[in-house]
């Protein structure tokens, strides 16, 4: 039988309850506060052969699961899913649509005018 006040004492229910509570757009990750991975979100691939590179966000399938597109010809990064846990979301979000082809992907960036920041590599860290 488990007691109410378990979940009190529980260290990771207390941080999960206040970053819910917070703020619906925002999750944590290792001790810190990150934005929420919805689509359009910008994020970082940080392991495999494409670490260090910069996606977006298409389609987010289920809690451990997103669909993302660099798109291959701006990032290199292929439509592909993606472990939420390989992934690192910035705090810049374009406006997509869920299930956006590549092409619509590339006239959005182009419009915001981040089609040359996509495509900058970034540095990872893995611990």
């Amino acid at each position: 039988m488990v007691y109410p006040f378990v979940f009190l004492l529980n260290p990771e229910y207390v941080k999960l309850k206040i970053s819910v509570e917070t703020s619906s757009t925002l999750f944590e990750k290792g001790g810190v506060v990150l934005p929420a991975i919805e689509v359009g979100r910008i994020c970082v691939k940080q392991f495999g052969r494409e670490a260090g590179r910069k996606c977006v966000v298409i389609d987010v399938m289920d809690k451990s699961f997103v669909l993302v597109t660099g798109p291959k010809k701006v990032t290199g990064v292929k439509r592909r899913r993606v472990n939420i846990s390989h992934i690192e979301p910035l705090q810049v979000k374009v406006d997509v649509t869920r299930g956006a082809s590549d092409e619509e992907v590339t006239s959005i960036l182009e419009s915001s005018g981040m089609l040359e920041e996509m495509a900058q590599t970034v540095e990872t860290i893995v611990k």
